[in-house]
């Protein structure tokens, strides 16, 4: 294993048929709960091509959560590796791999509603929020173990483009006949029993919210 975890982190192609070669079982780990696969490792590199061949041979690890209970998905985004990011939104599970929780029942959504002080990496997170949304408008109901949607982080975080582009994305969604209830998705509450107007009006936002949800 620590062979082909090299040949991941390097995205070396060649090493990993050799390995195949030599071992054909070698990706044969779908009965591990939590592992780094490695398209785990690829994702975390940003090794773009090494990821797109061990998809095309196991799919299966795509949808998989690491011992830390990570996605490629996730590892990617917090690793700012953006063309891998494209990649998964590319292929055909990208609404499952949209949708998928990890650590603390998060999304990708969720890391991506949330602020980052670096603001070339903040306008990064904006533009595939839109992306996320446009390629998975259902994504904008999951709950995390908090029962925070995307908004709710959104919110407390004060990221007022996050939260414009959720809800423009949600109208979307319910003006083409999603079966998604806008009023409904907005007024979800969290474990708290905080909707996302309580947590704006807590924290003296509600000038600049409560008019949406009227």
């Amino acid at each position: 294993m620590d062979a082909l975890k090299t040949a991941a982190q390097n995205g070396d192609l060649n090493m990993l048929y050799y390995l195949i070669y030599n071992n054909p079982s070698l990706l044969d780990i779908d009965e591990v709960t939590f592992f780094d696969t490695p398209l785990h490792i690829a994702a975390e590199h940003g090794k773009v091509e090494f990821a797109k061949e061990i998809m095309n041979l196991k799919p299966s690890f795509a949808r998989m959560l690491n011992q830390s209970l990570y996605s490629p998905m996730h590892l990617a985004l917090y690793n700012k590796q953006i063309n891998m990011v494209h990649l998964f939104l590319e292929c055909e599970a990208r609404d499952h791999l949209v949708r998928i929780q990890g650590r603390h029942g998060e999304t990708p959504l969720h890391y991506l509603a949330a602020k980052e002080n670096d603001v070339d990496h903040q306008q990064q997170k904006i533009h595939l929020l839109l992306k996320f949304v446009s390629v998975c408008p259902q994504s904008i109901q999951d709950t995390n173990n908090r029962k925070e949607t995307a908004f709710h982080i959104a919110v407390k975080c004060e990221n007022d483009d996050a939260f414009d582009f959720l809800l423009g994305g949600l109208r979307r969604a319910c003006h083409k006949g999603s079966e998604m209830d806008e009023r409904k998705i907005i007024n979800l509450k969290d474990a708290n029993g905080d909707n996302v107007l309580h947590i704006a009006t807590a924290m003296n936002q509600s000038q600049n919210r409560d008019n949406r949800y009227v």
